[in-house]
């Protein structure tokens, strides 16, 4: 592990670092149609609402290597808030360097702070070195619960 790792708010000053990384995470996860513009548009409106959501960068030798997306829904059967880990990503070169791990932590320390019992996010099923990560925390649980997707008819 080479150099001090930081991790910082998005902001208009390092947005394009994000949209780089953000292209990677979505080559990913096999995205056809990454738009450059698109995400700029999307990812600049989360700026402005930090009770919505927020964003970090980590950076190592002034190096973007890896991101979080915290978004904060509510829940109906809790009636509360908490915080989703809706995005983790590290870039493939600075796997390995617990960077993933830090950017958990930077999570439930959020999450912690705006007074939210839990931090969630999910994974794909065949994401084996992201669960191995998952399930090195204390505490952390899997859920039972499967997720569905309905298209509207609307083309994204």
């Amino acid at each position: 592990m080479s150099g001090d790792l930081q991790i910082v708010a998005v902001s208009g000053e390092n947005l394009d670092e994000l949209l780089d990384l953000m292209e990677d995470y979505q080559r990913f996860y096999k995205v056809e149609d990454i738009d450059r513009d698109r995400n700029r548009r999307f990812f600049s409106r989360l700026l402005d609402r930090p009770e919505e959501s927020l964003q970090f960068i980590a950076c190592r030798d002034g190096r973007a290597v890896g991101f979080i997306t915290l978004y904060f829904p509510y829940s109906s059967t809790r009636a509360a808030t908490y915080a989703l880990m809706n995005d983790l990503f590290v870039s493939q070169g600075a796997r390995g360097e617990g960077i993933g791990r830090a950017l958990i932590v930077k999570a439930r320390d959020i999450a912690y702070a705006r007074g939210f019992a839990k931090l969630t996010w999910m994974t794909a099923q065949d994401n084996q070195a992201a669960r191995h990560l998952y399930d090195e925390f204390e505490g952390v649980s899997k859920s039972a619960w499967l997720e569905y997707e309905l298209p509207t008819g609307l083309e994204q």
